[in-house]
């Protein structure tokens, strides 16, 4: 037990100390060694995302035993930045059958329609999101806004 706490104290001074590769390192180490720990998961998670290693990132989220609420959004946070566009909006569709109202999901949602060049379906997914509440002012100013850059790019 005490080598666990020592790998885990060395991987945070690691941190600390800009070491990041090394860190990510001792991380990995601590949990084979001791198996799902969720807050060492999710700073190894963190830390892998922060050096553009998203790939291995995506990887160890899928390995966690503590999915939180948010799981499948974070997921597809990783697949955008990967530029894994259709793998993304997988995931965001889950977050959105879990969480119906989850308002970052659909932002990134839309961001990756309009990535992908498709601004009619960014449009319509909108449209859904507005019907289904009104007074939604996220909704309504993205739908603004994507309306704005749209009729400016068609000039």
């Amino acid at each position: 037990p005490k080598h666990d706490r020592r790998m885990l104290l060395k991987a945070v001074l690691l941190e600390q100390l800009g070491r990041i590769n090394e860190a990510i390192k001792c991380y990995k180490t601590f949990i084979d060694v001791v198996g799902n720990d969720a807050a060492v998961e999710q700073q190894l998670v963190s830390l892998l995302f922060t050096q553009n290693r998203f790939k291995e990132a995506s990887n160890q989220m899928k390995k966690m035993s503590d999915k939180q609420p948010t799981y499948f959004f974070d997921l597809a946070l990783l697949e955008f930045k990967a530029k894994n566009y259709e793998q993304a909006l997988t995931y965001l569709n889950q977050a959105l059958i879990r969480i119906p109202n989850f308002t970052r999901a659909k932002l990134l949602n839309v961001e990756i329609l309009v990535e992908q060049k498709k601004i009619d379906t960014a449009l319509s997914f909108l449209q859904s999101w507005i019907c289904q509440d009104p007074h939604d002012q996220t909704a309504l100013h993205t739908l603004l806004l994507l309306d704005k850059a749209h009729a400016s790019t068609d000039q």
